[in-house]
């Protein structure tokens, strides 16, 4: 598990404290728990996965939600966990990014944070978006 994978766990944990869960203060607050560095507390696609997963209710203990503006990342997010519940010995975010994307590009820490939250058993919820095989893209085809 990376440091993302990490601090998606610890949004999951700070979220479950509130009254009101609030996904992207806990995120904020779990990632400079776990860096300094500026640039890595702004890296985008790792949070918006997150905040995407949150925002479908795939989220343990996180209401539907609007927040994220990334629908890319969302839609690889739940492409991810559709795969991960599809064959679920997918064990690295490489090899899950392989499925989700059909080898397109290189993955920026999305499949760490679904991976670690799947792991942790963080993952809840039906998918409520169909996602086309072989794209990032909501689609035809059912879970």
């Amino acid at each position: 598990m990376g440091m993302y994978g990490e601090s998606a766990i610890r949004a999951v944990k700070l979220a479950a404290g509130m009254n009101i869960p609030d996904p992207q203060a806990a995120w904020d607050q779990a990632i400079r728990s776990l860096t300094g560095n500026a640039l890595l507390i702004k890296k985008g696609c790792p949070r918006t996965t997150f905040l995407g997963l949150c925002e479908e209710g795939l989220v343990r203990g996180i209401p539907r939600g609007t927040y994220t503006s990334s629908a890319t990342n969302k839609a690889l997010a739940i492409k991810a966990v559709a795969a991960l519940r599809n064959e679920p010995s997918i064990d690295n975010a490489v090899a899950l990014w392989h499925r989700v994307t059909a080898d397109r590009g290189l993955e920026d820490n999305q499949m760490d944070v679904v991976l670690s939250l799947w792991k942790n058993g963080d993952i809840a919820g039906r998918l409520s978006v169909p996602v086309r095989e072989g794209t990032a893209e909501p689609g035809s085809v059912q879970e």
